[in-house]
């Protein structure tokens, strides 16, 4: 019997009906992957820098303007920065 025929016995498409009546099904192949790091990431420095000047009480809507503006251009939004 075709592919096309069990399919429209089945209600589905001919690829559907192939794939469940082919064989065992295969376990899905993932990778692990990559780590992309964080965006501030490449701030962490400079910031933990401000804290240690600050003594510790420097708020994370401070440190958002701070890196935000102009020598920084910081991509990210506030909250991967309260974060």
């Amino acid at each position: 019997m075709p592919w096309s025929e069990i399919a429209r016995l089945a209600g589905c498409d001919w690829r559907t009906a192939k794939k469940y009546l082919s064989g065992p099904p295969r376990p899905p192949r993932y990778r692990p992957r990559p780590s992309t790091g964080k965006l501030i990431d490449a701030f962490t420095g400079t910031i933990d820098a401000w804290l240690r000047t600050s003594k510790g009480t420097l708020h994370a809507t401070t440190i958002y303007e701070r890196l935000a503006a102009e020598p920084y251009h910081f991509p990210g939004s506030y909250q991967r920065v309260k974060q």
